[in-house]
């Protein structure tokens, strides 16, 4: 135990409590109503304060759900894993999209090395299971805390893409929306766009991502063959819809876009699949292809 607990405690513990303050800044910029001037020149009031810690408790409950789901499948795998990293982001509010959440996610190292499909698929599909099962409560309690604005004058708010969750959220608790007025989400709600951001990401299927080990298993080498396309997808979506995606390529492509050949079986099948199914359900309940609305490259290159 002692030694389990050495491995936690550094670099973990120290880069989770940076983490856990750079999303509360970001989370000060979401409960402000003009977060430049609050976080560039005028120290936030106690209420700001309390009512943007609401972002990092729900954005690291659900990151922290994530890895584990991931951490506690190598153990019962046998797998050589380590602690989850968190990855703390100066947040910058309009500048990005990672900045924009105040966090670069997390993640754990596993020993990438022969494995039958069934373990491989279990291992990438419980951590994004784990964060949507938490996301869910997350972002439907932020919804009930949220409240309905008329929308200020000019271009000075961002406009969240909705995913199929955040439509529900807003469906169960403000159904009824007057011309002008729109949801102006509370940053508990804040933490579960970005748990439903995060597992879009995570679930797109290339390289080593979460989906991308998922997609291996079910297909096998057919998915390397088709990864490249999927990978200009991606790029195209970044042109015309949300620039983030740009960045998010070359990260994919930096770590490979073609899963690696560490199968010792045949692909999963039939029942062993429903993880699979799973991951394509959560896929489709939180992705957008635009998540932040007029930030793809063809709308920036028309504002100059």
């Amino acid at each position: 135990m002692g030694a389990e607990l050495r491995r936690w405690a550094w670099p973990q513990i120290p880069l989770m409590l940076l983490t856990f303050l750079s999303t509360w800044v970001a989370g000060v910029a979401f409960a402000s109503d003009d977060a430049a001037v609050v976080l560039l020149t005028a120290w936030p009031t106690n209420d700001v304060l309390l009512r943007g810690l609401w972002y990092p408790v729900g954005l690291m409950t659900i990151l922290f759900a994530h890895e584990m789901g991931h951490y506690l499948q190598t153990r019962n795998h046998g797998v050589e894993a380590s602690p989850p990293y968190f990855i703390p982001g100066l947040p910058i509010p309009t500048f990005g999209l990672f900045p924009f959440i105040g966090t670069l996610g997390a993640f754990i190292r596993i020993e990438l090395k022969p494995i039958p499909n069934k373990a491989l698929l279990e291992i990438g599909a419980w951590g994004p299971l784990a964060g949507w099962i938490v996301t869910i409560p997350v972002l439907l309690a932020g919804f009930a805390m949220s409240d309905v604005r008329p929308l200020p004058a000019g271009d000075e708010f961002i406009t969240l893409g909705d995913s199929l969750l955040l439509l529900l959220g807003e469906a169960l608790f403000h159904p009824q929306i007057v011309e002008g007025s729109d949801v102006f989400l509370h940053p508990l709600a804040m933490a579960g766009w970005t748990g439903c951001l995060l597992t879009a990401l995570n679930l797109l299927p290339l390289g080593q991502l979460d989906g991308g080990h998922i997609a291996y298993t079910v297909f096998g080498e057919r998915f390397n063959r088709v990864a490249p396309a999927l990978f200009v997808v991606l790029c195209l979506l970044g042109v015309f819809a949300f620039a983030g995606w740009l960045m998010f390529a070359v990260l994919v492509w930096m770590l490979g876009i073609r899963h690696p050949d560490i199968a010792t079986d045949d692909v999963v099948r039939g029942r062993d699949a429903w993880l699979a199914w799973m991951s394509v359900a959560m896929f489709v309940t939180t992705f957008a292809a635009a998540p932040i609305e007029g930030m793809s490259v063809i709308h920036l290159l028309n504002l100059f």
